[in-house]
């Protein structure tokens, strides 16, 4: 619920056009360039190769970026081992921010910065899917857990490719990868210890497909 809530926030605050949060813009790009500042400082402030607890939440426009880069695993990992540094979010910070604190200044890191603004276009849509009755009750909330449990069993398993998870399987991911470090220790052993951590697929359309639908 946290989650949805923290989603629901940001398209509060998203306008259209160039204040859009959601479409390459003025106001995303000035996001996009505040959050890889404040990444770098909170990595800068921890010792190199350890582990930078988030505790304080940054404002929004910054949180939304750094809660879409972290639902890519494996390329925020390799961003914070640029840096040296692993930053994660403490516990109870996942989904908040601070709707008072001061963006941070830019930071001039083009191809990152791309792939930030793309990542975050393509997850515009998703408050939408998820945004259903169901989604308040605990009930269907429990199913959704399990059935993601079995959706990274399936994902382990298959030798087709990438799996396309359902909505509620999503979502239940998305929470999962957004817990911080506990994500990769957590997924892998999931996987039977037969791989890493499951990486998410950026190209999102989360609907179901062809290749879940013959191994569910």
């Amino acid at each position: 619920r946290e989650h949805i809530a923290f989603l629901r926030a940001v398209h509060t605050e998203s306008s259209h056009g160039e204040e859009s949060l959601y479409a390459d813009g003025k106001r995303l790009r000035a996001a996009v360039h505040a959050y890889l500042a404040w990444l770098a400082a909170r990595a800068a402030a921890a010792p190199f190769g350890g582990m930078a607890l988030v505790t304080c939440p940054p404002p929004l426009d910054i949180a939304w970026v750094w809660h879409v880069h972290r639902l890519a695993p494996r390329e925020y990992a390799r961003a914070c081992a640029a840096l040296g540094v692993f930053v994660a979010p403490a516990p109870g910070v996942g989904f908040a921010y601070d709707p008072a604190a001061p963006a941070a200044s830019a930071l001039e890191l083009k191809e990152m910065e791309d792939s930030l603004v793309a990542a975050v276009g393509r997850h515009a849509s998703f408050l939408w899917q998820v945004s259903g009755a169901a989604y308040n009750d605990d009930a269907f909330l429990e199913r959704a857990i399990a059935r993601y449990e079995r959706f990274v069993t399936l994902c382990a398993s298959s030798t087709g490719g990438l799996l396309s998870p359902p909505y509620d399987v999503d979502l239940v991911w998305h929470t999962h990868m957004l817990r911080g470090a506990d994500y990769a220790a957590e997924s892998a052993a999931m996987c039977g210890g037969k791989r890493g951590a499951l990486d998410h697929d950026k190209s999102e359309g989360m609907s179901g497909g062809p290749l879940l639908d013959a191994a569910w």
